[in-house]
């Protein structure tokens, strides 16, 4: 179990490191032209830390599958010029997060959850919104405002503090960020969704089963949807989303 703490404090320092070099050098102005060359080396990086803790599965059907989906979302999104993959990793529970870089992750557990191609486009559209956003390198700026130094402190101590290395674990692999952002990000894939055929009332599906697991068996992990934000508000904004789009429930 020590082994394993100290590994995972390793593993987090280091990506802090990396956050906080390219943060002081790409966020003095999150409105000038992004560096799309920066995300890219950046999120190549993070990739193998997070590939060298979990391991990558190797299911020629699933990933085919998965990488169909994403690149047909991703040439009909305004991100063309970045190149994503897409990539399964064997995590306990239904997850899915992206990376700067265009990197996106979800869980082998999430096939146990998803019952059509619409709702696994809705989940990937999802993460590929964020990236267009660049939501993770926002939120991690959010953050900073005031962690920055507590942040610095943790790379300069030996047993960094439970509570901050539990954010920067949230930050960098878990993607939680504000209600803003996850909205906006939403909204993106509900048009990226339309925009490829994909029917958008998949993701509500989605959703509306894990709400249904959560509520009679809240004992099952549901990883990252369980608060990501809570479900049954998403559930609803979505909805919302979708009436707004003209689209039938």
């Amino acid at each position: 179990m020590r082994k394993n703490r100290k590994l995972v404090n390793k593993l987090v320092s280091m990506i802090v490191f990396l956050l906080i070099s390219f943060l002081l050098v790409s966020f003095n102005s999150f409105s000038a032209e992004r560096d799309l060359n920066k995300e890219q080396k950046l999120g190549k990086k993070l990739s193998e830390d997070i590939e060298k803790k979990y391991e990558v599965v190797e299911n020629l059907n699933q990933n085919l599958l998965i990488t169909g989906i994403g690149n047909k979302l991703t040439e009909a999104s305004e991100m063309r010029e970045m190149q994503f993959y897409f990539r399964i990793l064997k995590k306990d529970g239904p997850n899915a997060f992206s990376i700067p870089g265009g990197y996106i992750y979800i869980t082998y557990d999430l096939f146990d959850y998803v019952q059509s191609d619409d709702e696994l486009a809705g989940i990937l559209a999802h993460e590929i919104a964020h990236v267009i956003h660049n939501h993770a390198l926002k939120q991690t700026r959010d953050n900073t405002k005031f962690t920055l130094l507590t942040i610095l402190g943790v790379l300069l101590t030996g047993e960094p503090d439970v509570a901050v290395l539990g954010k920067l674990t949230t930050i960098t692999f878990l993607n939680q960020y504000s209600r803003e952002y996850e909205e906006e990000a939403d909204l993106t894939s509900i048009n990226l969704l339309i925009k490829t055929g994909y029917n958008p009332v998949g993701f509500l599906t989605f959703l509306e089963r894990l709400y249904t697991r959560e509520m009679f068996k809240p004992e099952v992990n549901l990883g990252i949807f369980q608060t990501h934000p809570e479900t049954e508000n998403r559930i609803n904004y979505v909805k919302d989303m979708l009436i707004e789009k003209g689209i039938n429930i």
